[in-house]
């Protein structure tokens, strides 16, 4: 990792053809997109600035473009790319960049996607009756000989719950990406930075906004599954989940306990999917605490 990084910050065309050639292989491995083709650019503008990442980041959609063209695939893909990866990371990066906050890192990641389910919803009239559709083709394309008949039922059971799923998965995808390359930017000029920034990773209180807005709009369609609503709901819960995460990391480190507990967690997190909530709830335990114990300094001070 060190030789990688320090190899793309030699200057442009190194980052430029690093970039590229992660994010032509990305395309290959769609699950693995974010990660290979949106930390190698966090790195980049997380150390050089959001001006010098912008201007790679152009040179790599022309050569991504320019090779996609070659082998026949749509250039479309590209620009999917460059809008549904490069463009999210590069506001998450600029703004931890210039906070240095964790906290506000993941609320921009969050925003983005609750902004993201806002517009699906304003353009489209039925949410789940598209998700529906589309869950539907791939189904189609996946047995074009018949076959796919028993997934039925499940489609219309996941349909209205797709659109709060994708936003978790936005949400979290950008957040996870942006950590990493801070990590990346960490290992190569701060070692031990990055644990340091994480344990002090508290959302501000702007968060309690776009819960505000979620609940509004949940009672406004009737508290029903697949509203905007719920779907933003869901987007804070993941918001909290790593406030929670880093809250319990500092727990362990403070306590001097055994590292097994963040095993035990992660493993939950996997296995047990209602084990997000429990660790959301802690996060938001902390983020009340925290604003008590600020509110408390604050009334103390002459």
């Amino acid at each position: 990792m060190r030789a990688l990084g320090g190899y793309m910050l030699l200057g442009r065309l190194q980052a430029v053809t690093a970039i590229s050639l992660f994010t032509v292989v990305s395309m290959f491995i769609p699950p693995f997109s974010y990660l290979l083709s949106g930390v190698p650019a966090g790195l980049i503008i997380l150390r050089k600035g959001p001006v010098y990442g912008m201007q790679v980041l152009l040179v790599c959609l022309l050569a991504v473009v320019l090779f996609v063209a070659v082998i026949g695939v749509n250039p479309q893909v590209a620009f999917a790319f460059a809008l549904g990866i490069w463009v999210p990371v590069y506001i998450c990066c600029s703004i931890l960049r210039q906070t240095h906050s964790q906290g506000w890192l993941v609320f921009a990641a969050g925003s983005i996607a609750a902004v993201c389910v806002l517009v699906l919803h304003w353009l489209i009239a039925d949410v789940p009756a598209w998700w529906q559709q589309w869950m539907e083709l791939w189904i189609n394309n996946a047995f074009p000989e018949g076959g796919g008949e028993q997934y039925q039922d499940i489609l219309v059971q996941a349909a209205p719950a797709m659109n709060a799923i994708m936003a978790g998965a936005i949400a979290s995808s950008l957040i996870v990406t942006s950590l990493l390359s801070r990590w990346w930017q960490s290992l190569l000029f701060n070692p031990g930075g990055f644990r340091s920034e994480f344990y002090a990773l508290r959302l501000p209180g702007a968060v309690i906004f776009l819960s505000l807005v979620g609940i509004i709009l949940l009672f406004s369609s009737g508290e029903q599954q697949g509203s905007a609503g719920l779907d933003i709901l869901v987007v804070v819960i993941f918001m909290y989940l790593f406030q929670g995460l880093a809250s319990v990391h500092r727990i362990v480190n403070a306590k001097k306990l055994p590292q097994v507990w963040l095993v035990v967690m992660y493993l939950l997190l996997i296995i047990m999917p209602q084990a997000i909530l429990i660790v959301a709830c802690l996060g938001l335990v902390d983020s009340w605490i925290n604003r008590e114990i600020n509110s408390s300094n604050d009334n103390d001070q002459p």
